[in-house]
């Protein structure tokens, strides 16, 4: 095993002050985190710079960096996960990185890597929780110690502490943390398994909870052992398939991995002389993958040509375009973007590219000529393009819930390595400005069709016996399903509709 090298105050200054100025050079959305989340990126790592001289250890001052790196909140901003084998074997990545990062720097990062998954593991204890406006709740029936309690509680405090204070406490130990754009707050279903709330001296976490008649009661929990439930609620693997009673073809996308692309063109050719009134493509929580997989597929549904306007932003100095001109879509923001200042992001400057980007039907195309909805719940990375790209089509619909994380246009994130240390970490460059007119419309987290399920609702829809078949809970559980066939019906004025 490579040993970690034994850094001096003065290397880890020159540390952090190269992950400073690389955020200062790159980061393109620190203004937009101010003013949405409230977020002073820098002021975030000012704060963790002054600790700097406290750090006794390498592994000290690299948990000091996850943890500011963490703080910024930024999407795809985060401590790499690069493998040596990656180096060696993916030569596109090799050529991306070659020179921000050397193959003898793996070795000492993957024990960082470690480290860090190591600090962050959390505690067995597993109460499902369900967040709903603002407020969490017990998500299914669940026992330990062979006391039971029921769906549907509501969580006051967890030993002692309300849980928005414990995340906002815990919060820079996450990379990414949902945000709920109603209440203006980041949250966590797992905010009590966190390390430093995951028990008192005697091992315990107390929860507080309130029933449904009001009641306060608690319930005491071991930290160190898991609690005994059923995964309830129905979990869609990949499927293609004509939904007889609604004539809708119904494409359900767990991944947007390429390998299942082969499938879900076989199922689509297969409905080709079919009766089908509306495409239901189903992605909920859909980490993304590939953006040709969605693309594929819905080149082989439509009949007509598609296409949306781009509008991405880099900051402009020597740092960003050196990387950029490495990547195919980059290079085109520095052949034709433009100077701009933006103002509703204080006037900050970004190299802007204006583009449209079509999609055409592809050969052996069903044509299909009627609407297509996109179902989408916590989507992330080419998920969300899917969602971003229905926005700007007559043909495609978004209907779900806001998003939680950040969305729209990227590309691949930069990697670097900090100098002595040999910490790697990637971070993102690119900001989608399309259509936005405010600094939230950059994070592209809207669906068109915005649903509002009440809590007994969604706890049917999780809670619904998983063995029961795709049109039922499709039609008596799923209440993004039932929004789309009130769309279908005409029930509900549809996104396209003008008032």
């Amino acid at each position: 095993m490579v040993e970690c090298p034994r850094l001096t105050e003065t290397e880890m200054q020159e540390d952090f002050k190269f992950l400073l100025d690389t955020v200062r050079a790159i980061l393109p959305t620190t203004t937009a985190n101010k003013k949405v989340y409230g977020i002073d990126v820098f002021q975030n790592l000012d704060r963790y710079g002054n600790k700097v001289s406290q750090a006794e250890t390498t592994l000290e001052f690299v948990s000091l960096i996850d943890k500011a790196i963490n703080s910024c909140k930024a999407s795809h901003f985060s401590i790499s996960s690069i493998t040596a084998e990656e180096y060696r074997t993916n030569q596109i990545l090799h050529r991306y990185i070659e020179g921000y990062v050397e193959e003898e720097s793996l070795a000492i990062h993957a024990q960082y890597q470690q480290y860090i998954h190591d600090r962050s593991a959390q505690a067995r204890l597993n109460i499902p929780l369900l967040y709903h406006k603002g407020r969490y709740y017990t998500k299914h029936h669940f026992s330990q110690n062979g006391k039971t309690y029921t769906r549907g509680l509501r969580v006051k405090t967890c030993n002692g502490q309300t849980p928005d204070e414990i995340v906002d406490r815990t919060a820079d130990n996450h990379p990414r943390l949902p945000w709920d754009s109603d209440n203006h707050k980041f949250y966590s279903c797992s905010f009590h398994r966190d390390a430093s709330t995951s028990g008192n001296r005697r091992g315990e976490v107390v929860f507080e909870f309130v029933d449904r008649k009001g009641a306060t009661f608690k319930g005491v929990f071991r930290s160190d052992a898991p609690v005994v439930y059923t995964e309830a609620g129905k979990d869609i693997p990949r499927t293609v398939e004509l939904l007889k009673p609604w004539k809708i073809l119904y494409i359900r996308i767990p991944s947007m991995d390429p390998k299942d692309t082969p499938f879900y063109l076989s199922g689509i050719k297969e409905s080709r002389d079919k009766k089908i009134e509306a495409v239901v493509i189903d992605i909920r929580n859909n980490s993304g993958g590939s953006d040709d997989v969605w693309r594929t597929i819905v080149s082989h549904l439509t009949n007509r040509k598609l296409a949306c306007e781009i509008r991405a932003g880099a900051k402009n100095n020597d740092l960003n375009l050196s990387y950029l001109s490495r990547h195919g879509f980059g290079s085109k923001i520095i052949e034709k973007g433009k100077p701009e200042r933006i103002g509703f992001l204080d006037n900050e400057e970004f190299l802007v590219l204006d583009m449209r980007m079509e999609l055409e039907p592809a050969e052996d195309s069903i044509q299909y000529p009627g609407p297509i909805f996109v179902l989408s719940e916590n989507v992330y990375s080419a998920a969300g393009s899917l969602v971003t790209f229905a926005r700007q089509t007559d043909q495609i619909s978004s209907v779900g819930l806001r998003n939680p994380y950040i969305l729209g246009l990227g590309i691949d994130p930069y990697i670097f390595t900090l100098p002595h240390s040999k910490f790697i970490f990637r971070i993102e460059p690119v900001i989608d400005l399309t259509y936005c007119r405010k600094a939230e419309d950059i994070y592209h987290t809207d669906v068109e069709v915005e649903i509002h399920p009440s809590l007994d609702q969604l706890l049917d829809y999780h809670n619904c016996p998983p063995d029961i078949s795709l049109q039922e809970f499709l039609g008596k559980h799923d209440p993004f399903f039932a929004k789309t066939l009130a769309l279908i019906k005409g029930k509900t004025r549809h996104p396209r509709t003008k008032s």
